[in-house]
């Protein structure tokens, strides 16, 4: 049914003759063939290789997203546009859930727009919140990368206003037709009749992304800032993990320490101390399974800011631990940077366990109706039992094995988040190779900046040495 509506709504009445296809010109043709391969491209991820047509409700989401809407052509656009002249702007954080695997990081990249905060601002100007991405001043509490997810990131944003004179919040009137503003009744100039951005937005978001409340907050409020602390979950399974060895290294991260040996390199970031307020191994209980082996435990962390891959790298070392392969003072080790300056090389853990679940702020207002929570409830319900079903069954094909399956040691388990656990042969962490320290790679980063500036002022002449090793070497993950 789907395909049959994207074909009637894409093609012409009847559809084009032969006689019409030969009045048009060389470039029409080459203009129908791309809008049609677009259009290709935009129904592929509705249809499976077996050649069926997704009927679920994510489908029809994503069909109605990428099919023309019946009767709204640009006249109809231009008399339902908003002018943002006529209303004044307010500032708002909005709190936002996400799964990370649908999306390429949560912040704005330029080479694609399947971003968490590139939806969000699609979804903003969609409902007429925003007029655009650069006059809206949209800060995150936290970037994730991508596969990584969040209950609880928090943005701050300027968004269209109902009210003349809003209590918190208001953005100092500007522009040329400030006369012109609309100026509702007093007795609709209430917080009570102001928009409530959370049910019109989650109607046009993608289902993997959420936005869960929204808080009005002063005019120079930003959530990085004003964020207090954030704590992020890691999970995996039990294994054949040693839970108490992994606890006291945990307890080792905690205190004020330099991080450089458990982050990755910036040549923009000058400090590496970060303040560890929390961290240890739980069992997690909304996550049951079968067996000992199978139960999920979570490594938490909580500090008042982190190191780009700063969580990742400190779970891989926790899972050496957890294995038997390395003590849990080598936790010490690699934070005492005097004794240890260069971070020997380690694989970076899998993203996809790690969700940012708290960001602590003070005093914010958050705010829903009654009909958004409503509405979010059934979505985030419905999404639950299909991911839910999936495991199941997932878990159904490894119990209905036709076969007695071999003797395991469960170790399995853990090499799908780490796949250093893969090695037959350990090589002691702090016997590996090095990379270079930090200053010197910084030194480096100095050197290759200078000569790009030199070559774009042509001042001297600039000579590429080969032999120099490449920043991005020297930065292995």
């Amino acid at each position: 049914r789907p395909l049959l509506q994207a074909c009637r709504a894409m093609s012409l009445k009847g559809g084009p003759s032969a006689t019409y296809l030969a009045t048009l010109t060389r470039e029409e043709l080459i203009n129908r063939v791309q809008q049609l391969e677009a259009q290709v491209v935009q129904l592929r991820p509705l249809v499976s290789p077996a050649g069926v047509v997704d009927v679920s409700e994510a489908g029809e989401e994503k069909l109605q997203l990428m099919l023309p809407q019946p009767g709204k052509g640009r006249r109809r656009q231009r008399e339902g546009r908003v002018d943002f002249n006529q209303f004044k702007q307010r500032r708002v954080a909005l709190r936002i859930a996400y799964m990370g695997w649908a999306f390429d990081g949560s912040a704005l990249q330029d080479n694609t727009d399947n971003t968490v905060l590139g939806r969000l601002c699609d979804g903003l100007k969609r409902v007429q919140l925003i007029e655009s991405i650069d006059t809206c001043n949209l800060v995150s509490c936290a970037r994730t990368d991508k596969g990584v997810s969040a209950l609880a990131n928090v943005v701050s944003l300027n968004i269209r206003s109902l009210l003349s004179d809003c209590n918190t919040g208001c953005i100092p009137d500007t522009g040329p037709d400030i006369g012109k503003r609309r100026t509702p009744p007093s007795s609709e100039d209430t917080e009570a009749n102001e928009l409530d951005p959370v049910g019109p937005l989650n109607r046009v978001l993608p289902r993997e992304l959420r936005v869960l409340a929204w808080a009005p907050v002063t005019p120079d409020f930003s959530a990085r800032f004003a964020c207090k602390g954030r704590e992020y979950l890691y999970h995996f399974p039990r294994s054949t993990f040693n839970i108490e060895a992994m606890r006291d290294a945990c307890k080792r991260f905690v205190g004020e320490h330099d991080f450089r040996n458990f982050s990755k390199f910036s040549p923009d970031q000058a400090n590496y101390c970060r303040t560890v307020m929390e961290c240890d191994i739980e069992p997690v209980d909304y996550c049951s399974q079968a067996s000992d082996h199978n139960q999920m435990f979570a490594f938490r962390v909580r500090a008042t800011a982190f190191l780009y891959h700063q969580i990742r790298n400190m779970f891989s070392v926790l899972a050496l631990v957890g294995q038997g392969l390395e003590e849990p003072s080598i936790v010490d080790k690699l934070l005492d940077v005097n004794a240890t300056p260069r971070k020997p090389e380690y694989v970076l853990a899998n993203g996809l366990p790690l969700i940012l679940s708290k960001a602590e702020f003070d005093h914010l207002d958050w705010r829903c109706s009654a009909d958004a929570r409503e509405h979010l409830s059934v979505t985030l319900q419905r999404h639950w039992t299909e991911l839910t079903v999936r495991s199941c069954l997932a878990r159904l094909a490894v119990d209905l094995l036709p076969f007695t399956p071999p003797t395991l040691n469960w170790s399995h388990l853990s090499t799908g988040l780490l796949p250093e656990l893969r090695c037959r042969q350990h090589r002691p962490l702090l016997k590996r190779q090095l990379q270079a320290s930090f200053e010197e790679m910084r030194e480096r980063a100095d050197s290759k900046r200078q000569l790009k500036q030199l070559a774009a002022t042509g001042d001297g002449d600039v000579v590429q040495d080969e032999k120099r090793p490449r920043l991005e070497e020297a930065c292995v993950e």
